[in-house]
């Protein structure tokens, strides 16, 4: 608390400094040019940059927001900037519900500034990712579309906040069933990637997620075709002679380990166990990571075998992450590792997973209620605005 007033102060004396010398100076007589005003409110703007940078840097997100609330009062940035700022900030520290509610809020403009369109777009495709996350489909639609039809067409806005926005509508859309409109939303995002530029790895990442998505929902064809697609950028990319070895290897391994289930899936097993032979001599698959990614194919070819050995780890692999069993992670991970357990005629193995899920499963009933009504309250304190008296109490 000491410390914040202590910040609280310093800030309010450097937001004065800057109210002062964007008011003093020439004022004598009529000789300002627009030359001149524009200098000093370029450097006014410059310094506001670097007092928000330096809290950034410094993972001072109190200071963020204190310093959001600050200069949108004094009129030195727009609501739009503002509520950006404090939405990432509240996000920095894993308070989505309320970062939520302000990321809502730099959406309410009706007409776009140019200087606000990047703090548009940020706050429209994190929300559009923090909704795809929690599975919330018709949410992410609701916040990507009229996004990308207010941003697409206009010179300020950045190709790869588009791509990600579009990846996330033809996500969404994939998920609900739409797979005609999932395609097109998919072919934008393509279209907006840089896969031959200073962000190619930004374009390889987001063509293998459009891959994830369609290998999630079974659409294997489609898979196959946005498989092949991050194939073509990795190559162009491994020709580079400043390309990551271990970026390029754990790409090469999904690419490998995706032919593999489309390749089953299209029935041709032969080509599936060529593909995934290959898959395992990468470093990738090597690792804790890379074998619980292999037991995708092992299990859907049935070698269950295999796919037990691999879930071994999955214990450790949990535990070194602190990740909690909610009911989605029971399904991503403890039944399939009940099924290759009882598929293998592991009995015993198979009923200590069984009894596993049992005990998750009252737990994350729990927490599902608990995070659903925590949810409820941090977004009612954020919209009354008593969010952040709370937290510095």
């Amino acid at each position: 608390m000491k410390q914040l007033k202590q910040w609280s102060v310093g800030a309010t004396l450097l937001l004065v400094a800057i109210f002062v010398y964007s008011c003093g100076g020439d004022n004598k007589g009529t000789g300002n040019s627009e030359g001149k005003i524009s200098t000093k409110d370029s450097i006014k703007a410059s310094r506001i940059d670097s007092i928000i940078i330096a809290a950034d840097n410094a993972k001072d997100y109190d200071r963020k927001f204190f310093l959001a609330d600050s200069l949108e009062k004094s009129g030195d940035i727009s609501s739009v900037r503002a509520n950006f700022l404090r939405g990432s900030a509240l996000n920095s520290q894993k308070q989505k519900a309320a970062a939520e509610v302000y990321y809502k809020k730099a959406l309410e403009v009706e007409e776009l500034d140019d200087n606000d369109v990047i703090y548009y777009s940020r706050s429209a495709r994190t929300l559009a990712q923090m909704y795809s996350v929690k599975n919330d489909y018709e949410a992410t639609l609701r916040v990507a579309t009229p996004a990308v039809e207010k941003l697409e067409g206009n010179a300020k806005a950045q190709s790869r906040d588009l791509a990600v926005l579009y990846y996330t509508i033809g996500s969404a859309e994939m998920y609900l069933g739409n797979e005609k409109e999932a395609s097109k939303s998919y072919e934008n995002a393509y279209w907006h990637y840089n896969t031959n530029g200073s962000r190619i790895r930004s374009a390889i990442t987001g063509v293998n997620n459009i891959t994830v998505a369609c290998l999630n929902t079974q659409h294997y064809k489609e898979g196959k075709k946005w498989n092949d697609r991050t194939d073509s950028i990795l190559y162009v990319y491994r020709l580079r002679p400043d390309a990551d070895s271990e970026f390029c290897d754990h790409y090469r391994a999904r690419i490998r380990l995706f032919n593999a289930l489309t390749s089953y899936a299209a029935g041709n097993h032969a080509a599936a166990d060529q593909a995934f032979e290959g898959f395992l001599i990468t470093d990738y698959a090597k690792t804790e990571q890379g074998k619980l990614d292999a037991n995708d194919y092992l299990m859907m070819a049935h070698r269950y075998e295999e796919a037990s050995k691999n879930f071994r780890t999955l214990d450790h692999w949990i535990d070194f992450r602190g990740m909690k069993l909610t009911l989605d992670n029971i399904s991503l991970y403890l039944v399939p590792k009940f099924k290759a357990n009882y598929g293998s005629g592991h009995k015993d193995s198979a009923l200590y997973v069984a009894n596993q899920i049992c005990a998750a499963y009252d737990s994350a009933l729990v927490w599902s209620k608990r995070d659903d009504t925590a949810e409820m309250a941090t977004i009612w304190l954020a919209v009354s605005g008593r969010l952040r008296s709370v937290s510095m109490r």
